[in-house]
């Protein structure tokens, strides 16, 4: 492997490390589950909205042969939900055909 391929791929390492982080919030929840439930206390804990309380299940990783994919799709749905990029409905209505392809 050469210097700039040895670069790159480090720097994608540390990107994940990152990612892995930040996943592991609320007490790994995020990282943990493949099953995201809209009534889990993480919700609450990581300041994102609950519209209405129940037991359903927001998403479902389940279906992902790549660990590094997978961590990448919930990265960016946890990033997108805490920053009030979207909401929780939306990743149930929206994005449920991305998450289990």
């Amino acid at each position: 492997m050469g210097t700039a391929a040895f670069a790159q791929y480090e720097a994608f390492d540390n990107k994940y490390s990152k990612m892995t982080e930040y996943l592991s919030s609320e007490e790994g929840y995020w990282k943990d589950n493949d099953k995201w439930y809209m009534d889990a206390d993480s919700f609450m804990e990581a300041g994102i909205s609950v519209p209405t309380i129940g037991h359903w299940l927001l998403a479902d990783f389940g279906s992902y042969k790549k660990k590094r994919l997978k961590d990448e799709m919930k990265y960016f749905l946890l990033h997108s939900m805490k920053n009030g990029i979207i909401e929780g409905v939306s990743v149930y209505r929206n994005y449920q055909r991305a998450i289990s392809t």
